[in-house]
């Protein structure tokens, strides 16, 4: 396998037509190292087990 597991925290904008982002403190996003392609969104105490 040439890319990773990587977790990030999970954004939305809450603004249509401006650019108004929050973070949701209760999740993260999982996503491809390699081409950034979101995973799965699990709750924020998820401890990855790889």
């Amino acid at each position: 396998m040439d890319w990773t597991i990587e977790q990030n925290d999970v954004l939305f904008n809450v603004a249509p037509g401006a650019m108004h982002i929050r973070q949701h403190a209760d999740a993260k996003v999982l996503y491809r190292s390699d081409t950034f392609a979101p995973l799965s969104v699990v709750p924020n105490l998820y401890k990855p087990g790889f």
